[in-house]
């Protein structure tokens, strides 16, 4: 699997997210990667705290290396709190 940081500057302020660090496949998979982890693409909530599903592709996606884990998932989030 593969590392990743994910950085956005869409959702700001107050209880939002402005990056993240995952482990994915591979980098489209990273990118639909949400740090609230009770996010799905199918969640109305999506956008709250972080980009929208139709922008996820507007989310910057920097490779930073190998793993010898197998499972996607979530490592670490930057959380703005308000």
């Amino acid at each position: 699997m593969k590392v990743y940081v994910l950085r956005q500057r869409l959702v700001t302020g107050y209880d939002t997210y402005d990056s993240a660090v995952v482990i994915a496949e591979d980098e489209e998979s990273a990118r639909e990667t949400s740090p609230s982890t009770w996010h799905t693409k199918e969640s109305p909530y999506w956008a709250e705290d972080w980009v929208t599903w139709e922008n996820r592709h507007q989310v910057d996606v920097e490779y930073l290396g190998e793993t010898e884990i197998t499972t996607p998932q979530l490592v670490l989030a930057s959380f703005n709190a308000g």
